[in-house]
């Protein structure tokens, strides 16, 4: 019986989310970018001192080496998951939460049209689960 309840917890809890899964509490943005590559979405990751505070550390993402015409977005790492969310609302429209990372457009700067598309890429091969 103990282990059917289990069983039973377990596809009623995967049933109430999709798919999303939120990544272990030790992922570095590194890890991140490895992830993004295993879903066919390339990311140059790199440290962004401007929007890093002693609670967050903010990297760009980018989806080449030329940043200036790349595809970019900031991806800020979070001391827990609720910080993320709650940083989600800085970060603006198009923003979301995984795990304890806030990702969305650069605060302070106009939302291109190929950011918005690789946000919302990176959206769908992280917390859509595609």
């Amino acid at each position: 019986m103990r282990c059917g309840v289990c069983g039973l917890l377990l596809v009623v809890a995967s049933g109430c989310g999709g798919s999303r899964v939120a990544p272990p509490s030790n992922w570095t943005h590194k890890n991140l970018v490895e992830h993004l590559e295993q879903k066919g979405i390339k990311a140059v990751a790199e440290l962004d001192t401007r929007n890093t505070t002693d609670e967050a550390i903010a990297a760009g993402f980018y989806e080449n080496e030329v940043k200036a015409s790349s595809p970019s977005v900031l991806v800020v790492l979070c001391r827990g998951s609720s910080a993320a969310t709650e940083h989600v609302n800085e970060l603006g429209a198009g923003a979301f939460s995984y795990g304890h990372f806030a990702i969305g457009p650069w605060p302070k700067k106009e939302l291109r049209e190929k950011d918005a598309e690789f946000l919302r890429r990176i959206k769908a091969a992280t917390v859509q689960g595609r």
